[in-house]
């Protein structure tokens, strides 16, 4: 199954690109917000990863992961600040880049998400469900 699903998404290379499945409105927290902060906010936006910015620039992402780790090694999440947690080597893409790019930038990282990037400014997110919900609606 997953060698057609694949296949499938090949055929696609070069029509489905970044900017058409990505969501623009990025969900934020500051740097020197709290994972408890953290966690409630993606609850409440039902998403899994936040961008981290100081001064509304990005600096990071802090994702559900991180939380569960933090969980994991029996810590309180309100005693931990989103900047100790975030991931700094952000991995990105531009949004003119096809959706095969994408798919093989996010399985190379081991990631599921990747933060769009033109002229330097982030200006949306494309995550592994965006990619899967189009793809099993056929996105046309």
């Amino acid at each position: 199954m997953k060698g057609i699903m694949l296949e499938e998404l090949r055929k696609k290379e070069g029509e489905w690109m970044v900017s058409d499945l990505m969501t623009k409105e990025l969900i934020c927290i500051e740097k020197g917000a709290t994972m408890h902060d953290a966690v409630r906010k993606m609850l409440k936006h039902r998403i899994h990863g936040l961008v981290v910015t100081e001064d509304e620039e990005p600096m990071g992402i802090v994702t559900t992961y991180d939380a569960l780790l933090i969980m994991e090694r029996g810590e309180f999440g309100g005693d931990i600040s989103v900047e100790n947690v975030m991931s700094k080597n952000i991995i990105g893409i531009e949004p003119d880049e096809d959706i095969v790019t994408a798919v093989k930038t996010m399985l190379e990282n081991g990631i599921r998400r990747l933060p769009v990037i033109e002229n330097e400014k982030f200006v949306g997110m494309i995550t592994s469900s965006d990619i899967i919900n189009a793809f099993d609606k056929g996105f046309k």
